[in-house]
């Protein structure tokens, strides 16, 4: 995250209480699993009554198919399962490495069917449950999340270059889920999880991308290995640790005229967290986004107001206090060090 966000509590946030009841009162729970010979809508408090009942029958058959399967599955398995629902809601500390997830591969190996299973519903719970009324009426919706956590803001805190919608408009942005539905299971409706990015950020760049590992197929038939599985440090996108990350650039090329991308090399940096800064690029292409914005007409057009006005006697260290007061707006944050790059070749 090239700034992190402010995480503002909301009531929806408590909906990720239904989800721990759920699994680790009942469904991984092995005395209710040895008391019950079936899964009953009964087990569940009354205070989750209306949304279990919410689910339907085609919502309900994937709960009662992880219960039978779970019925026959030993004290270690069941660990693995708990293990699950606790370590893949702590978010901040996944990204930082102190815990290690649970992810899909190790469900798979428990029970393949089970896997299945429960990804239908972690993710069925984002798509529809959520957006239910029994939800809602009580926790209230992701809308209302998504506005107090944007208020009016109209800038992505991820790439600093996307636009978002504010609280002011009717329509709401999408929530990415940092620790995808497709890689995690149990954090789909976990608000520490879900963060208000853009469009070209969330679907055109990250999409299902596992945020914690890089797993690569070895070509060498002689190793036994089949495939190679790097870990990484996220950045924790409602961080309080760090304020923004700093941008260098370098114009490769003498010839302002005509650059590519090629001719364009952009450093961040942030102390402390060149894992974090690697991984932001894996996830979200950042710098193919930058440049793509410093090659853009718009920001052209801003280097040629910044030599028009030191023609009319306003310094290059005043243009660049000017803008380096207000780093993260109007893309500041790239276009200044863009602009110092044009002033020194121009300079030469």
């Amino acid at each position: 995250m090239l700034r992190p966000l402010n995480y503002k509590y909301h009531n929806v946030c408590k909906g990720q209480s239904f989800v721990n009841h759920l699994f680790l009162d009942i469904i991984f729970n092995a005395k209710v699993l040895r008391n019950n010979s079936n899964f009953s809508t009964t087990l569940v408090i009354k205070k989750y009554q209306n949304i279990i009942s919410s689910f339907g029958t085609e919502y309900l058959d994937s709960v009662i198919n992880i219960f039978d399967i779970c019925k026959k599955l030993n004290g270690n398995q069941l660990k693995i399962l708990r293990k699950a629902v606790h370590n893949n809601n702590k978010i901040e500390k996944l990204c930082c490495g102190e815990l290690i997830p649970v992810t899909y591969r190790e469900l798979n190996k428990i029970d393949l069917n089970l896997s299945i299973d429960i990804q239908k519903i972690c993710g069925r719970l984002y798509k529809y449950i959520i957006d239910r009324q029994p939800f809602y009426s009580v926790f209230g919706t992701k809308r209302d999340f998504y506005k107090q956590i944007i208020d009016d803001e109209t800038v992505c805190n991820c790439c600093g270059v996307g636009t978002m919608l504010s609280k002011h408009q009717n329509p709401v942005g999408a929530l990415d889920h940092y620790f995808p539905v497709k890689h995690y299971p149990f954090s789909s409706i976990n608000f520490k999880n879900l963060i208000p990015i853009c469009d070209i950020c969330n679907s055109k760049y990250k999409t299902q991308k596992d945020t914690l590992f890089l797993i690569t197929k070895i070509k060498n038939r002689k190793s036994k290995k089949k495939q190679n599985i790097r870990k990484f440090k996220a950045f924790y996108p409602y961080s309080k640790k760090y304020n923004m990350i700093d941008v260098s650039v370098n114009i490769l090329s003498n010839d302002l005229t005509k650059i590519s991308p090629n001719d364009l090399v952009i450093n961040y940096s942030l102390d402390n967290y060149s894992d974090e800064l690697e991984n932001w690029e894996r996830l979200f292409s950042i710098s193919e986004i930058h440049k793509s914005n410093l090659l853009d007409p718009s920001t052209r057009g801003f280097i040629n107001t910044q030599f028009d006005m030191m023609k009319l006697g306003i310094t290059f260290d005043q243009c660049c206090d000017l803008y380096s007061n207000n780093l993260f707006y109007d893309k500041n944050f790239l276009r200044l060090p863009y602009l110092k790059e044009f002033y020194r070749i121009a300079n030469k």
